[in-house]
């Protein structure tokens, strides 16, 4: 901060979590020294002075707690204020579970879920849940008014994923599209296509390129689990259990009970 007449005020290392709610005190003393505040960091979301309670889960607790179900979106139960209301289906693609939370009295199934600030809710239910180890952090929020919350009642959960992955995802998507243009008639490139845009919580074209594979005859086993999964339908079969998004196109085949 610099003001002429004053001594120079300067506070360095400043931590700056996702959608924080900041306040830094400045003091200028006398003198003849202007002052400035320099505030260097990453793309970050500042809210000040509102009415909105919220808390942060770090991508250190993510990665060093025990999640039994790996659905990073439960991890809003360490804020005091959730109470889950679960009958037992917690895992990610149960399409239930991620919205199955009461955050600081809201109604059973009315949070709004984000990943990355795009909706990951298909109604009710969840259309996307990324696994742990590509989280950076999970936000907790009470009393949002804003309209970007606007399918809750006020409160949501936002999962923040790592830097670069977004980046290697558009990577990928351009591959994908010069491959659907070269050859038209393959299949697989529309699943492959497909899922990684599910897996970048665009749903609706996840969609149309899944069912664009559909009609080019395939007959892959995950097409039928992803499409079951962006319509919000419950993934009973054990096929469906196993074959989860993206990652089935690396598993050559998946164990099934009968």
């Amino acid at each position: 901060m610099e003001i002429k007449g004053f001594n120079k005020f300067e506070q360095d290392n400043i931590s700056v979590p996702s959608r924080a709610d900041l306040t830094i005190n400045a003091v200028l003393k006398p003198g003849d020294i202007s002052e400035t505040v320099s505030v260097t960091a990453e793309t970050a979301t500042l809210q000040f002075n509102t009415s909105k309670m919220e808390s942060n889960v770090s991508q250190k607790l993510v990665e060093s707690l025990p999640q039994m179900y790996r659905n990073v979106f439960l991890l809003a139960q360490l804020d005091p204020s959730v109470q889950s209301t679960s009958w037992g289906e917690d895992n990610p693609y149960d399409t239930w579970a991620s919205n199955n939370l009461k955050v600081g009295g809201s109604g059973q199934f009315t949070n709004d879920l984000q990943v990355d600030g795009s909706p990951s809710g298909i109604s009710v239910k969840t259309g996307y849940v990324p696994t742990p180890d590509m989280v950076q952090e999970v936000n907790v929020l009470q009393n949002a008014s804003d309209a970007e919350y606007g399918h809750s009642s006020g409160s949501a959960i936002s999962v923040v994923l790592k830097s670069g992955l977004m980046e290697r995802y558009a990577a990928a998507e351009k591959t994908l599209r010069e491959i659907e243009l070269r050859r038209p008639e393959w299949d697989r490139a529309y699943l492959a296509h497909g899922l990684l845009l599910e897996r970048s919580a665009r749903p609706g074209e996840a969609r149309l390129r899944l069912q664009a594979a559909v009609a080019l005859g395939s007959r892959d086993p995950g097409l039928r689990c992803a499409l079951a999964r962006l319509a919000g339908a419950p993934n009973s079969s054990p096929e469906c259990r196993c074959l989860t998004g993206l990652e089935q196109l690396l598993i050559s085949s998946c164990p099934t009970q009968p």
